[in-house]
């Protein structure tokens, strides 16, 4: 039996060995995998940077070109700004050198041809490299220098550059030991490298690659007979790619060492780890043999001590058991068999600390008793109070025997245990409840004011858990709150406080964060980011996952008295800043928080009186058809103050979003717009204008929705294809199918749909085919650059061309030049809406 013992134990040491071995493997390979990593944002970043400063230097050059005159050229000017340019020459059709800053070059012919791209005008094209300072230097004395040339105004102009300069700007940036630097054309011809033996992939390859990407970076390309970390940048200017190449080997050298020497103590470790193991269990073999031995001689026994409901445990004189009783077994789960010979730490919970059991044992053994509660530990693991009394048996002076008596007093701590819960702890999540907090919160202010010390409040709450509940139901709700009390209590420190003070709210408190200000600010931003990112991780929810975040806002306090419910208003007034600020967020208590709060009630309350006193109207802005001929408007909700101030729907539509009075306003909005349809029905000059009209989220979804409208447009007779909803992509994405049943239903009615500020959002093709629409809406902010921006012309491009292709309409908003204008018409855009067609208005 023993041998197999000692089988198992080399077993499990080897498995150690090999499993430490194995992690240590894994983390060298990952630390070389993080090291290629940052080498190659090192390389990119390289790139970027060098790609930049070459098209600044390059845009040098183009400007002095422009400026070059037809005979006489000063280039002095031209070299304050850009030394690296060593003449400007003006060329005939022919390629001769008419004029030139070096008046050496007159009369060469340049070969025209070897320029890329071959041809264009007012385009800077780039010549291969060649020998020589310049045109006239026949010698070249290793030197060399890069034709630019351009063509503008019917004439060629020529600038010289010297490479060296850009040379000297590359090896700065990355040394000629770590790595190389390469300048190509967009044909694949290598212009300037700092390592001339290093020659470019073939011309193929850089076409392939350009024509896939602009930029990447490669973490391993092979050039000649050594390994690279490879990025390059393609200048979107001029026809040439900035390469920039770091040694593997080089790069991984350092790595090299360090696992080396990893590996080495590692080895060390193990060994060391392997012998002591050895050694101690052969000693522990031994003790346990011996004890053994002993427990065959005593063997005590009695029936009262057998019949005993309190449990009885003998031990020798070294605490190894003897002898247990029935109600022993029948209390800790332990046989007599299985606890002969051990020690009574079996028992031991973990519980008490080992100040505890050395007093405890300073009275057994000077006064030979002692009596107490204590927690211990049953065979399944669980724990159980109990009164325990121990007593010495003496021979002599000579301690012989312990002798300990017990019962388990589970019941009666249960009953006071659930009595205290009830009154201190939260029911559903098992955290502390508002009561406790404030008990702690109190003794945490008294300690932080004697020890000098700061602390901070964290006011919790969770984003949009209103929405989780109406949709998915108060259990589901229930869940997410456990999950997250979990959470909250794994991420926060030992020591620290976590409660649940009602609904979706919970508060942490933070004790001893430092002595100044500054330094605890910065730990409990740590600790609040920590959870931020805890609470944000996904939940499953009814085998579905879902997503939450928190807002969080952190009230310090300080040495100095403050009452706890202050404390807990600022952390709650800081909590607010992190939902205005957009959710998801920390924030810290400001005073001036506190006023903007007041200002918010006051601003909510004002909104609910013009609810009711009807202080709200309808601007209308014209849209317009490619002749400038009006089609519609949109109405467009403005707030007419008591002060006699228009306020703009920027200034109110969130709060009345989030307090659920857009509902009662989309309404309002909704029967104004009918009612106008109706009346201009009966006039020749707008009955055939359409009106847009936006819906929030909470109105669309209301499950009445459709019956309402329906209900407007009947009662008034109007024509339901002039009644236009705008809806938003956010809106549409959360409940694809009710979205699409709600909008089938109204366009049975008649009524269209326009796609609000298409692009902006999580833009998706795929519910563009299924969703009835009738119009996208192009938003302004591609609108207002689209002519300075390649990129916003492109999206608005695109835009138009997907409304073709689907057969809806397509209209861009906030038009305000003829420019604009003619841009959109000359891409097969259909309305328009903006400032430069008419201001909203009442009409």
């Amino acid at each position: 039996m023993v041998f197999l013992s000692r089988r198992l134990f080399f077993a499990v040491l080897g498995g150690f060995i090999l499993t430490v071995v194995a992690g240590t493997l894994y983390f060298l390979m990952r630390l070389r995998e993080e090291v290629i990593a940052s080498q190659m944002q090192m390389a990119e970043l390289h790139a970027r940077s060098l790609e930049d400063q070459l098209t600044q230097s390059l845009h040098v050059v183009d400007l002095s070109l422009s400026r070059v005159p037809g005979e006489q050229i000063d280039v002095s000017a031209a070299l304050r700004l850009a030394p690296y340019i060593r003449s400007l020459s003006v060329l005939d059709r022919h390629g001769r050198i008419l004029s030139s800053s070096n008046p050496e070059n007159s009369g060469i012919i340049v070969p025209t041809e070897d320029f890329f791209p071959e041809q264009g005008d007012d385009i800077l094209r780039i010549g291969s490299s060649r020998n020589g300072r310049d045109w006239n230097d026949r010698v070249g004395d290793g030197r060399r220098f890069i034709p630019a040339v351009r063509e503008a105004n019917g004439r060629l102009q020529m600038a010289s550059l010297n490479p060296d300069y850009f040379i000297n700007e590359f090896v700065h940036r990355v040394d000629d030991k770590t790595g190389v630097v390469q300048l190509l054309r967009y044909d694949g011809v290598l212009l300037i490298s700092t390592d001339e033996k290093m020659l470019p992939d073939g011309k193929q390859v850089w076409r392939e690659r350009l024509l896939a990407r602009e930029f990447d970076t490669i973490d391993n390309a092979r050039l000649g007979q050594r390994d690279y970390i490879l990025s390059y940048r393609a200048s979107r200017t001029y026809p040439l790619v900035l390469v920039v190449c770091l040694d593997r080997s080089v790069i991984l050298a350092g790595w090299r060492s360090e696992a080396l020497i990893y590996s080495i103590v590692v080895f060390a470790v193990l060994l060391g780890i392997a012998g002591l193991s050895v050694f101690y269990y052969d000693r522990m073999a031994e003790a346990a043999e011996e004890r053994k031995k002993a427990e065959r001689q005593l063997r005590l026994s009695a029936s009262v001590y057998e019949a005993s409901q309190d449990a009885f445990l003998i031990t020798d004189e070294k605490a190894a058991i003897i002898s247990v009783n029935r109600a022993f077994t029948r209390i800790t789960g332990y046989t007599e068999d299985e606890v002969l010979g051990k020690n009574p730490k079996v028992l031991a919970s973990g519980v008490h600390s080992s100040e505890f059991y050395a007093a405890m044992w300073k009275d057994i053994l000077e006064k030979g008793y002692w009596q107490g509660e204590i927690v211990n530990r049953r065979k399944d693991g669980s724990t159980y109070p109990e009164w325990l009394s121990i007593t010495t048996v003496r021979d002599h002076e000579r301690i012989t025997h312990f002798i300990a008596n017990f019962a388990d007093i589970t019941v009666r701590k249960a009953a006071e245990e659930k009595i205290r819960y009830l009154a201190y702890y939260d029911t559903l999540t098992d955290l502390p409840n508002r009561r406790l907090l404030y008990d702690r919160l109190s003794q945490a202010l008294s300690t932080a004011q004697r020890h000098s010390s700061y602390g901070a409040l964290l006011f919790i709450d969770l984003d949009h858990f209103k929405n989780l509940n109406d949709t998915r139901g108060h259990d589901t709700g229930d869940s997410l709150l456990q999950q997250v009390a979990l959470r909250l209590s794994t991420t926060i420190r030992v020591g620290d406080t976590v409660a649940r003070i009602g609904g979706d709210e919970f508060v942490v408190l933070l004790e001893f964060l430092g002595e100044n200000e500054s330094l605890a600010a910065r730990r409990a931003e740590k600790i609040a980011g920590k959870i931020r990112l805890a609470i944000g991780a996904p939940y499953l929810l009814d085998d579905r996952e879902y997503h939450c975040t928190p807002s969080i806002g952190i009230a310090l306090f300080t040495p100095q008295q403050t009452a706890a419910e202050t404390l807990l208003k600022r952390a709650d007034v800081a909590m607010y800043q992190a939902k205005s600020a957009g959710r998801n967020t920390v924030r810290f208590f400001d005073p001036e928080m506190q006023s903007l709060i007041e200002r918010r009630v006051t601003l909510e309350n004002e909104l609910r009186d013009a609810l009711h006193y009807k202080q709200f109207i309808l601007h209308y802005q014209p849209q317009v058809d490619r002749n400038g001929r009006s089609v519609g408007v949109e109405a467009l909700v403005r707030w007419q103050h008591p002060d006699g101030r228009i306020i703009p729907p920027s200034e109110f539509i969130e709060l009345a979003e989030e307090t659920g009075l857009i509902v009662s306003l989309g309404s309002w909005v909704l029967e104004t717009v009918v009612a106008r349809l109706s009346e201009w029905a009966n006039d020749p000059e707008r009955s055939h204008l359409s009106i847009a009209v936006n819906v929030s989220a909470r109105q669309f979804r209301q499950p009445d929705f459709v019956e309402i409208v329906s209900r407007l447009v009947e009662a008034a007779g109007i024509d339901a294809s002039l009644l236009r909803l705008e809806l938003t992509e956010s809106l549409l994405l959360e409940n694809m199918e009710e979205a699409i049943a709600t909008m089938t239903a109204l366009k049975k009615q008649g009524v269209s749909f326009s796609l609000d500020d298409f692009g902006t959002g999580y833009s998706s093709l795929a519910y563009l085919k299924v969703l009835p629409l009738d119009e996208l809406k192009v938003d302004q902010s591609f609108v207002r650059d689209m002519l300075f921006d390649e990129k916003n012309a492109a999206i608005a491009r695109a835009i138009v061309n997907l409304g073709q292709n689907l057969g809806v309409t397509v209209i861009a908003e906030g038009v305000e030049t003829d420019a604009q204008w003619q841009f959109l018409i000359e891409n097969g855009c259909h309305s328009f809406q903006g400032y430069l067609f008419g201001h909203p208005s009442e009409m």
